[in-house]
């Protein structure tokens, strides 16, 4: 049993419709006016004419003043103290000077409160790690899943 083709149209017939007639005559109207280069027009206004100057409302007043000050609590709460010039602590036998990083709960604090010498560090040590099963990784009788535990083992 052989399916039934819709009849064809001719693009002409269709074009000619009235639905779409109207469609196609705005375009040219726009694209016949000349594009002076600016996005925005101007209108010419008399100069007695009441120019209305936006003044905010109490609520928007309220509102930008709360923002205010949530950017400013938020840069007080970023605040550090530098301390350039210390002196040596002594305990028991010998002395605890300047340091530049120190570990504390397993991740490392720098001098300036940045976090690159401690995000250096662990993708130092996941290189050294995945370089060391390099032979593993690339054993064909090691199945892909194994690989992939191992692999996140590794980095987690």
């Amino acid at each position: 049993m052989a399916r039934r083709q819709p009849p064809r149209r001719n693009v002409s017939s269709f074009l000619d419709h009235p639905s779409s007639a109207r469609r196609r005559t705005r375009p040219h109207l726009l694209a016949n006016e000349p594009f002076d280069g600016s996005i925005v027009q101007s209108v010419p206004v008399a100069e007695n004419a009441p120019v209305e100057i936006h003044k905010p409302s109490w609520s928007e007043r309220r509102e930008a003043s709360g923002e205010r000050a949530k950017k400013k609590a938020e840069l007080e709460k970023t605040r550090y103290f530098s301390l350039d010039q210390t002196q040596p602590i002594a305990v028991k036998d010998g002395f605890v000077t300047f340091t530049m990083h120190f570990k504390y709960l397993g991740s490392f604090i720098s001098y300036n409160i940045r976090e690159d010498f401690d995000i250096d560090l662990c993708i130092k040590k996941a290189g050294q790690a995945m370089g060391a099963l390099k032979l593993f990784f690339n054993n064909k009788h090691v199945d892909t899943y194994t690989k992939l535990l191992i692999f996140k083992a590794i980095l987690l």
